[in-house]
């Protein structure tokens, strides 16, 4: 009876696969166009993220915005590649050309999230400082940033640095001097933050022109005690320093009592580094676009991509004004001039 069951089950499974055997078919490489996953990076134009709409505990609110703008990337599925051939403004990019040598995908997002880090954390270090607003560091924490290939170590890109031959890390300078006292062949054992786990590491000195070390790069990031304590909001989807400026000038509006947007859209990209110098980015046609399709009023670019950004405008035509970004009390001199 059991058996009789089966086969009953089995003929309607057979039959309902045979009736609908195209069907399954057209679905089976839509799947196909979807999962698969090919060395390939689909870039196209993003749009406008309102800063002030990610900060909490503001102390003014101003009538226009600031407005970080961003390059939409897709992984390189076969349906995106499609897609990118058909559509103007979506370029496929070889993963080759994104990924540094000996590297892989992962060690560059990787490295994008501390890149998003360090943004926030330069951005609210000068807006604090230039709206003389008290600001007290109260932790650091240190991420590799990058793996020379000459390097003899089991670290990895985004590793958060915990402690070193069981010492407490506090600072890279004091790890820095710990690190001075080895010699090439010395063994150092690292404990590490990665994807959520603690790791034991381990890093063989080496030496490299004259010079004792492990073969990577730290990024330094801050924590600070703030009043207000402005704090920015991101989404996980999101990494890069490239928001950095407009960060920056979104929190100093909301630390001043002075409204520098004037009540205009102003939109923009551009890093910041601790001193208020603005630096280049990447993708600024993709941007430029986004802004123009979200009708921004201003653009601020760094001077590295000024030119290209003045092309683009030129040769699509667009109705947006462009402002040279070089450091951040320029940029504030140049806000100064604009009238709604």
């Amino acid at each position: 009876m059991k058996e009789l069951k089966r086969r009953k089950i089995y003929k309607i499974l057979f039959d309902d696969i045979k009736d609908h055997l195209f069907a399954y078919f057209i679905i089976l490489i839509l799947l196909n166009l979807i999962i698969i996953k090919l060395p390939y990076t689909v870039e196209s134009p993003g749009g406008l993220i309102n800063v002030e709409d990610r900060l909490s505990n503001i102390e003014y609110e101003s009538t226009g915005s600031f407005n970080e703008t961003y390059v939409t990337s897709r992984k390189g599925s076969v349906l995106n590649l499609i897609m990118a051939k058909i559509l103007p403004n979506w370029d496929i990019i070889p993963n080759s050309d994104i990924v540094s040598d000996g590297e892989t995908m992962e060690d560059t997002n990787n490295r994008y999230i501390i890149q998003l880090y360090e943004g926030i954390s330069n951005s609210t270090y000068v807006a604090y400082n230039k709206a003389n607003v008290p600001l007290n560091i109260t932790s650091e924490s240190n991420y590799v940033y990058y793996v020379d290939e000459l390097a003899n170590t089991t670290l990895k890109v985004g590793d958060k640095i915990l402690s070193y031959d069981d010492i407490d890390f506090t600072s890279y300078d004091t790890m820095g001097t710990y690190l001075n006292t080895k010699q090439p062949g010395d063994i150092i054992h690292i404990k590490v933050l990665r994807n959520g786990t603690n790791i034991d590491t381990t890093s063989t000195m080496i030496d490299y022109n004259g010079r004792t070390i492990i073969g990577i790069l730290v990024s330094s990031i801050y924590s600070y005690e703030n009043n207000p304590n402005i704090q920015y909001t991101y989404k996980s989807s999101e990494s890069g320093s490239s928001g950095g400026l407009m960060l920056t000038l979104a929190i100093y509006d909301a630390l001043t009592e002075d409204d520098i947007t004037h009540g205009l859209t102003i939109s923009g990209t551009g890093t910041i580094d601790r001193l208020g110098n603005v630096g280049e980015i990447a993708g600024v046609k993709y941007k430029l676009a986004g802004a123009v399709k979200s009708h921004a009023d201003v653009f601020l670019v760094p001077t590295e991509n000024y030119e290209e950004a003045m092309q683009v405008k030129e040769d699509n035509n667009y109705d947006i004004q462009i402002i040279e970004a070089k450091t951040f009390d320029q940029v504030l001199e140049e806000l100064a001039k604009l009238e709604n």
